[in-house]
């Protein structure tokens, strides 16, 4: 008789520990349903960026700009090791000395179902003019350029985007620019046979263009020296690339901003031989977004998906402990559950209403679920008021969080110890081993 009350000591002991560790094993479990929301919101993102290729492909891509870039044809005369002359067709190219670029953005937005997609229209004027001195640097004797064939060529990523007819002048002579360029280094590009080059110093060239596009517009910095100013009604541009504004002033108007680049700062010769250079990693321009983006927060959210598990089931433990009210494993883990479908709920709503009110809409209906469960469960409306207010001050946190980007690592870690000295403080006279909670 006195060992099986030994015995019952024993597990009476035991018991609070047993407890935790199941409860720690159910969260585990948890994060596994968690892990799949996240595989749900790339889903989710995946499909929205197929729907915006899908728009793009008939609108216009997101579009970079290269150009304009002289090609002159020469030839170039070697001797064989048979001792014979050969005689070979090779190609040349010119970048601008100076580059100026002006471009007006008009944005809109395009639905497909519940997705949407930033288009634009662009006016696009540039000019400059080239300096054939460095042709003199190039060792090619000024006999052997074809100047008679020589092409200029101006690129685009799709020229689907293109608008209207290309009004090119150089020298002051209209060109009638075409795809399809012999010679190109730019992929798609548009481009116009140039007479008369071989009796002159240099190129004054003006360019005129409508463009459609996607998303993104950028610009390759190709001038010996380049500048681009971008005027857009847009109030949320990110501006990307190898190099960013010289100045810029974004309101809720609309943003205007300058570059400046100089050969200098990008790795480029002005005058080359032989096949292309990879041009586009000095891109250069700006990202038409849509702010707020629902699943970059949604995915945010989702990485506390275990310590919201961990909060809830310690305000649960605590209250089982303090008020002597057993809750069932399986409780706890329908609670849990509860908090999963939190994020299937913010998901699904934000795709419909912005992700505050999607948010605040979630947060209610989980809330009053867990809470009207806590009454039930623990027999105390009390109780079950306490649990709501921890869950509404973890999920009004989290929405802070959020929205405080750059200082949401310093705020959550001092939520965390906030959070941890709090269970510390409630739990100090509870003795672990007896499993009943000792006050003064």
């Amino acid at each position: 008789m006195r060992e099986e009350k030994s015995g019952l000591k024993v597990w009476e002991r035991n018991a609070t520990s047993t407890k935790l560790i199941i409860i720690g094993v159910l969260a585990l479990l948890l994060l596994i349903p968690a892990s799949m929301i996240e595989g749900l919101i790339d889903e989710r993102e995946g499909r929205k960026a197929s729907v915006t290729r899908e728009i793009g492909s008939k609108w216009g891509r997101e579009q970079t700009v290269t150009g304009p870039i002289l090609r002159i044809p020469y030839l170039e005369r070697y001797r064989n090791s048979e001792g014979r002359d050969i005689v070979e067709r090779k190609e040349l190219y010119l970048l601008p000395e100076k580059l100026e670029i002006e471009a007006a953005v008009d944005p809109s937005t395009r639905y497909r179902g519940i997705y949407k997609a930033v288009v634009y229209s662009s006016k696009i004027r540039m000019q400059g003019n080239f300096d054939f001195a460095p042709l003199k640097q190039s060792g090619v004797p000024c006999d052997d350029f074809l100047f008679e064939e020589a092409t200029i060529f101006l690129g685009m990523t799709d020229l689907k985007g293109v608008r209207d007819q290309i009004a090119a002048t150089v020298n002051g002579q209209s060109l009638e620019m075409n795809p399809g360029t012999p010679g190109s280094v730019v992929g798609s590009s548009v481009g116009a046979p140039v007479p008369g080059l071989r009796t002159r110093q240099e190129l004054v060239f003006a360019f005129a263009v409508d463009l459609n596009g996607n998303g993104q517009l950028r610009f390759v910095p190709i001038g010996k020296v380049t500048q681009v100013e971008m005027t857009s009604p847009w109030a949320s541009p990110s501006f990307g690339g190898s190099f960013l504004p010289v100045e810029r002033t974004v309101a809720a108007s609309g943003f205007t901003a300058a570059w400046k680049v100089l050969h200098f700062n990008r790795d480029l010769p002005q005058v080359w031989s032989g096949g292309g250079l990879d041009l586009d990693k000095y891109a250069f321009g700006v990202d038409f977004i849509i702010p707020a983006d629902i699943y970059q927060q949604s995915t945010r959210t989702a990485k506390y998906a275990i310590l919201f598990i961990g909060f809830t089931f310690s305000a649960f433990f605590i209250a089982e402990v303090l008020n002597r009210r057993k809750v069932h494993p399986v409780q706890y883990l329908l609670i849990g559950v509860a908090l999963v479908l939190f994020y299937v709920l913010l998901i699904s709503i934000s795709e419909h209403l912005t992700f505050a009110l999607a948010y605040l809409i979630a947060t209610a209906v989980t809330i009053a679920l867990i809470a009207f469960y806590a009454v039930s469960v623990l027999r105390s409306r009390r109780l079950g008021m306490v649990v709501a207010a921890i869950l509404a001050g973890l999920y009004g946190y989290m929405y802070v969080l959020l929205n405080l980007e750059d200082y949401s690592l310093l705020m959550g870690g001092i939520g965390l110890c906030a959070v941890l000295a709090a269970i510390m403080y409630l739990t100090r006279k509870i003795d672990w081993y007896a499993g009943a909670a000792q006050t003064n």
